[in-house]
């Protein structure tokens, strides 16, 4: 990656004592959402959808999305 080339894919990690999360959901921004189980990566998808992009995400369509780490 050059210099002046930024990832778009950023993290959340909410696994305790920096443990690898079990659960990773990936918004089509590229922001990379990390959860400990699915309850908490739907969570932090919906803040995320909410916060950045100003839309009301389900939880059905966030466990959608949502994938095994």
């Amino acid at each position: 990656m050059s210099n002046n080339e930024e990832s778009k894919t950023s993290a959340v990690d909410l696994g305790p004592d920096g443990r690898k999360s079990d659960q990773d959901l990936e918004c089509p921004c590229g922001t990379v959402l990390r959860g400990e189980d699915l309850g908490a990566v739907v969570e932090v998808a919906q803040s995320h959808a909410q916060e950045v992009h100003d839309m009301d995400l389900s939880r059905e369509q966030a466990e959608s999305m949502a994938r095994p780490s």
